[in-house]
């Protein structure tokens, strides 16, 4: 089989932009997008995530494994890479 053939069996879909009829948005969460819209809560989250998510993601894991992390030890990021590149800096970085 040509390589051509192959590869147009497959359907590609572009992630990076949602396909409301492919991956629709439950009304609950459109309902809070909007509202974070209105309330001009658009821009990109801090680099290590919000601190009050951090705080939130402390108490539970507290609470449920009896672990004790302050929020300066949690990193929320919305994908891989940029938490592969903390530890990357964190294992090869000179320090100061």
């Amino acid at each position: 089989m040509k390589r051509s053939a192959r590869v147009s069996a497959f359907i590609i879909l572009q992630l990076v932009i949602l396909i409301p009829t492919i991956f629709p948005i439950p009304k609950e969460l459109e309902n809070e997008i909007v509202e974070a819209y209105r309330e001009h809560f658009t821009n990109y989250p801090a680099a290590e995530g919000n601190l009050d998510l951090r705080e939130a993601i402390t108490s539970f894991i507290k609470e449920m494994e009896g672990l004790d992390y302050g929020p300066n030890e949690i990193l929320v990021a919305s994908g891989g890479r940029p938490l592969i590149y903390a530890v990357f800096r964190a294992i090869c970085d000179k320090g100061r």
